[in-house]
């Protein structure tokens, strides 16, 4: 596989070639950061080994100059390939069971989830979503010029000056960029700081949807957005027919598998809300659905707090009950 697709994968410990259920996750980073082995959930997949199902961690490409349609080009590609191969290892030798794979995500991985779910096959049997970036980009929070400084993960940052960014944000004033992020572009650690910056400006700027479709689509939802009464309905006319399964929640159906999200309460990285409107969506198309909402926690909490497999063992254990119930 190319280098963007590359995989990192455990199982349960066995020297018998054996057929086991799948849970393949997807790390965040804004789509713009990140890589396979970045803020990995070691209570997620810890708890998955233990269940008896194998664990796999995929690369994909991040945006600038991939674009979102690429990345769903690598999440076909990831689960075309886990469901033919045959993993080996030193001691052990694994294949998928049958149709038994499931997906989880965090943060900006979350994103990937729904848009596995929506594109990739074998249909997915189980969703994790955690803090999972997605939910609804028809949002001050998505789709607002920011003034001034902001907050970010309890960091106060100052107002960024757009004309910094003009290289890596469309429409390239100095053509197409060098690919930002990637499978090597960081370490499991808190983005430093010029790595946060580009990943600020999305939040300053209503560039991410500018990045997902390489329109001036951000400033046609925000005029729906400032206007009288928008709904759904309208946003999803603006957007070109081609480019809306884009923006899971605009495709969730009655095919959607069962699906459990977390949040903190205190995020904003990705609000709330995000989780929320997932939780409402699935409801209303008659799927199984939980949402466990996580009091005054921020996003990446289960990475950055310390002792939190004390603090929520309880909830992480009910994650991996509802996957074991489903996968």
């Amino acid at each position: 596989m190319p280098e963007y697709k590359t995989l990192e994968y455990k199982k349960p410990s066995t020297k018998e070639i054996v057929k086991l259920p799948i849970l393949v996750h997807f790390h965040g980073g804004a789509l713009l950061i990140g890589n396979k082995q970045t803020g990995l959930p070691s209570w997620l997949i810890e708890r998955t080994l233990a269940s008896g199902c194998a664990f796999i961690s995929a690369d994909y490409r991040c945006l600038i100059p991939a674009t979102a349609s690429d990345i769903v080009d690598d999440l076909k590609d990831v689960f075309k390939f886990v469901s033919s191969t045959t993993f080996k290892g030193d001691d052990y030798t694994f294949q998928l069971d049958e149709d038994r794979i499931g997906v989880s995500g965090s943060s900006a991985g979350g994103l990937c989830a729904y848009l596995a779910t929506i594109h990739c096959s074998p249909r997915l049997k189980v969703l994790v979503s955690i803090y999972g970036q997605g939910g609804d980009f028809f949002t001050k929070h998505h789709l607002s010029v920011k003034k001034g400084g902001l907050n970010f993960m309890g960091m106060n940052i100052p107002e960024l000056n757009p004309s910094d960014f003009s290289s890596i944000m469309y429409p390239f004033s100095e053509g197409m960029p060098m690919r930002l992020g990637g499978p090597c572009s960081c370490s499991s650690e808190k983005p430093a700081d010029d790595e946060l910056q580009p990943l600020l400006s999305g939040r300053q700027l209503p560039g991410l949807l500018h990045r997902l479709a390489r329109t001036q689509l951000s400033k046609k939802l925000r005029e729906i957005l400032e206007g009288p009464n928008p709904t759904v309905q309208d946003f999803k006319n603006a957007i070109p027919k081609i480019k809306h399964g884009l923006f899971p929640q605009l495709c969730i159906d009655t095919q959607w598998p069962p699906t459990i999200l977390i949040h903190g309460t205190a995020d904003d990285v990705v609000p709330p809300e995000e989780s929320r409107n997932i939780k409402r969506l699935v409801e209303e198309v008659g799927a199984s659905v939980q949402l466990i909402e996580v009091e005054g926690q921020q996003h990446g909490y289960d990475y950055f707090v310390p002792n939190i497999e004390e603090l929520e063992k309880e909830n992480f254990d009910a994650i991996i009950h509802f996957v074991q119930k489903h996968l």
